[in-house]
């Protein structure tokens, strides 16, 4: 962790106003989609923020619940004990000018929430805000019955032979 001189507090190496930004966050409901990797729920709530600098950043803070690739005990399925909550933040920080392929450029991070918070947000209001609006994505998260059965659908209509539920190459 980086500290600015004569003061105690990290430095926001985004330059973005993130208690700002969250502030406005809470007013909003948050969106469901996939998880970003195999199955299960996704609830996120994202920004797209100028900054001062002049380049862009997408700001998103998720919460997600998502299934191993199969479950403990093949024969019976997944079970409510196999669901894994995670909550995040993602900061992209999206360059104006194109690279060589014409391209815009982009790069960034993934966070666990707990990072997140003690790397970017100082202020306590700002950080019970932001508590709120997990503790809300984390209740839409929680593992119903109906997400259960979805999964386990999945699972056993999943291709002859296949191993798991998800495939993911890595290069």
């Amino acid at each position: 962790m980086a500290f600015k001189a004569g003061m105690h507090q990290p430095v926001n190496d985004y330059d973005v106003d993130f208690d700002a930004v969250i502030a406005k966050m809470s007013q909003v409901q948050p969106r469901a989609s996939y998880p970003l990797v195999g199955w299960g729920k996704k609830s996120f709530i994202e920004a797209s923020i100028k900054k001062k600098a002049g380049n862009r950043i997408v700001f998103e803070v998720f919460a997600e619940t998502t299934f191993n690739t199969a479950p403990t005990d093949p024969e019976l399925g997944y079970t409510k004990d196999e669901a894994q909550m995670f909550k995040g933040v993602t900061i992209t920080n999206n360059e104006e000018q194109t690279n060589s392929s014409g391209h815009l450029s982009s790069m960034g991070e993934m966070l666990e929430y707990t990072d997140f918070v003690n790397r970017f947000i100082s202020d306590e209001a700002t950080r019970v805000t932001l508590g709120l609006i997990f503790d809300n994505m984390a209740e839409q998260m929680k593992c119903s019955d109906e997400m259960l059965e979805r999964v386990n659908k999945a699972w056993t209509s999943r291709a002859t032979n296949a191993q798991e539920l998800f495939y993911v190459p890595y290069h």
